[in-house]
């Protein structure tokens, strides 16, 4: 993994921040040690479970080190990692336990090509533009909200939709995966915006 290897930065785009325990732990080591880690993930969120799950990784991130900023100006779906300028991958491939693990995501891994700087080039504008008044960058300070606060938004999402959620889900699939969620919020600790 480039993670591993990098020795000056490491940055990814990414619209779901669902990592494993090894990743939180391969990034948080990686910010510790002196690398520029940085992640820019949406403010603006597709799925809302999915961003307040994203945003419950932000404090164990900021505390070791990892920068990230939301992107504002509207819903960010870009998927790219990039390594001191030696690597890159950019495709489809969320850093998500779904895209790494389940589904067969498509990614472009990149040594040494002339696009890098590029790349690089692109990723530090939006991080100076999110620094601006209309985005932002996370704060650790700024992570108040405890993870009570989402089971009253689960809970009007699920009276909401009833028996026919959205993107043609049904309420049988949508029970499973709220229950899953459920469970993963109320048995860790988690702070978000």
């Amino acid at each position: 993994m480039a993670l591993m290897r990098a020795k000056k930065y490491f940055y990814v785009t990414t619209p779901y921040l669902i990592p494993d325990s090894e990743m939180i732990n391969a990034l948080c080591t990686a910010a510790l040690s002196g690398i520029d880690v940085r992640i820019i993930t949406p403010a603006v969120p597709d799925k809302w479970y999915v961003h307040a799950l994203t945003q419950s990784h932000y404090r164990r991130l900021l505390v070791s080190g990892v920068r990230i900023f939301e992107y504002t100006p509207g819903f960010i779906h870009a998927k790219s990692m990039l390594c001191d300028g030696e690597c890159a991958v950019v495709g489809t491939v969320n850093l998500d336990y779904r895209s790494l693990y389940l589904h067969f995501e498509c990614g472009v891994w990149m040594y040494r090509p002339g696009c890098l700087a590029d790349i690089r080039a692109d990723f530090e504008e939006i991080c100076r533009r999110m620094a601006s008044e209309e985005s932002q960058a996370i704060l650790l300070d700024e992570l108040s909200v405890s993870a009570n606060a989402i089971k009253p938004e689960m809970e009007r999402h699920i009276s909401r939709w009833g028996h026919n959620i959205g993107n043609g889900y049904n309420l049988k699939a949508w029970q499973k995966e709220y229950s899953a969620i459920k469970k993963y919020v109320n048995n860790r600790p988690a702070y978000f915006i």
